[in-house]
């Protein structure tokens, strides 16, 4: 019986409950589709041409109808998360690697869907177990792929790229990026988070239009800005913190009061030159910038200022001090009064485990 056929098959029998439960638990269903999209990614460029066109869709369409049900999906993530991780590490690489030849919006979007399920469905598991997310290079290479395949324009596809790359846990060695990676990585995203947005929240009279207005017409936190500003924030602040503690003081987290302590714990540990390449001023000028556009957000003004904070201030020289003291202005007192937001609590969100995808 040819791998064609046994797809088919499968395709049929998963629209039963019963059968799907029975295939995923006792058969190992999930390890069978990763083998065959493992498989494509070495067969020969027409092969593989041929497979993507025919074999994937079907095999995305047996995954949806698997992780439609809701039970399922919860003992996958009690059970079998490693199986849905390896499976989507290797949906990954063949986007990133065959992304021209997905030349059918629909198929791109069944490939980020099954990333988005299985980072959302990592984010609900205990801390001690492993978690799926992306490295920072691994985000880098996604935004390229989605780029080649909407044809660098905006579309639903960038859109959907985009709530992929803000499901994964904000990566900390953002900072490390090479600058030119960086500024594409972070163009990519605030425009099409501005783009998604303005699809959603302009009028079709609306051509002289303000940003600001988004504030006005939705909630903020609904909205893919506000959610890249508090993911840019917490890969920032969550930075800071896993740079100052390690595993031999982590409970000392609990002394993280204000945000001076954290930017004075934080120079006795790397002085002035942590940040390099540029980074910290790219990140803080798009941190800025997002929360220009959302205007005053009492829910994330705190942890932007933290953010900027820590960017912009992190190894100020005596010079630099002297300017805010002759404005009248002791910078130390005014940031001692500024709590720490909370992503400064290690619990705020889970990080586990990083499956390396940039590195398939």
């Amino acid at each position: 019986m040819s791998k064609e056929l046994i797809i088919q098959i499968v395709r049929k029998a998963v629209k039963l409950h019963k059968m799907t439960w029975f295939l995923v638990e006792h058969c190992g269903l999930i390890l069978w589709l990763s083998s065959i999209v493992s498989s494509l990614c070495w067969e020969e460029y027409e092969d593989r041409k041929n497979c993507i066109f025919t074999q994937l869709p079907i095999i995305l369409e047996v995954i949806n109808d698997v992780t439609s049900a809701r039970y399922i999906v919860e003992w996958l993530q009690k059970h079998a998360l490693e199986q849905l991780s390896e499976l989507s590490c290797h949906l990954y690489k063949l986007l990133i690697g065959d992304g021209e030849l997905m030349e059918e919006q629909r198929t791109v979007n069944s490939v980020l869907q099954i990333l988005r399920l299985v980072l959302k469905i990592s984010q609900k598991r205990k801390v001690y177990q492993p978690h799926f997310t992306l490295s920072d290079e691994g985000l880098f290479q996604l935004c390229e792929a989605i780029d080649v395949c909407s044809k660098k324009k905006y579309s639903p596809c960038a859109a959907l790229g985009l709530k992929v790359v803000l499901m994964s846990t904000p990566p900390t060695t953002v900072m490390g990026m090479d600058q030119e990676n960086l500024s594409k990585f972070l163009s990519w995203a605030v425009r099409n988070a501005i783009q998604s947005e303005s699809t959603k929240v302009l009028q079709p009279e609306e051509s002289n239009y303000q940003m600001t207005a988004w504030s006005e017409k939705e909630e903020p936190e609904d909205s893919l800005v506000s959610k890249l500003l508090r993911w840019l924030t917490a890969s920032v602040i969550l930075r800071k913190i896993s740079c100052k503690f390690n595993t031999d003081n982590i409970w000392e987290q609990s002394n993280i009061n204000n945000l001076q302590f954290l930017l004075e714990c934080h120079e006795k540990r790397f002085g002035e030159n942590e940040v390099g390449y540029g980074c910290g001023e790219i990140l803080a000028a798009s941190i800025f910038y997002l929360q220009q556009l959302l205007g005053v957000n009492r829910r994330l003004l705190p942890s932007v200022v933290s953010a900027l904070c820590l960017l912009l201030l992190s190894g100020s020289s005596s010079t630099d001090m002297e300017i805010w003291l002759g404005l009248g202005i002791s910078l130390p007192l005014l940031l001692s009064k500024i709590r720490c937001p909370a992503e400064a609590n290690p619990a705020w969100r889970c990080r586990g485990e990083i499956f390396p995808l940039s590195l398939i």
